[in-house]
């Protein structure tokens, strides 16, 4: 589907970066910032590299799906008052359900397809 309305391609790259963002907010609400945090520094820099090394693009989109499908907190990413911040496998890590992780991947990757087709439909004109 190739499109020329600019209009129709910002509101695709707004709606997917709202919806990838989503599931950390959540959790930034209930319990800690450091998944917002990193799932915005993973889709900002998925989207610099779509834009600036177009051929790393899926690379970048591939580590970014992993981040927000297999989120740092509460999987290998800890915070308490005597050790601060600290990396170990959690306890969804040791009891990882795969199947509902690589559902949940295959559709961040389809929200990164969606949009790499909004940025690079901007580009084309």
């Amino acid at each position: 589907m190739r499109t020329k309305s600019p209009a129709l391609r910002i509101l695709v790259g707004v709606v997917v970066v709202l919806l990838l963002l989503l599931p950390p907010f959540v959790t930034a609400i209930v319990w800690t910032t450091a998944n917002l945090y990193i799932t915005a520094v993973a889709v900002a820099a998925s989207i610099a590299v779509a834009f600036y090394l177009p051929k790393l693009k899926w690379l970048f989109a591939v580590i970014a799906a992993a981040l927000i499908a297999l989120p740092p907190y509460p999987n290998w990413l800890f915070w308490d008052e005597s050790r601060g911040w600290f990396f170990t496998a959690g306890p969804n890590l040791q009891q990882l359900s795969i199947g509902i992780n690589a559902i949940f991947f295959v559709i961040v990757l389809a929200l990164f397809f969606a949009l790499f087709w909004a940025i690079g439909a901007r580009k084309q004109q």
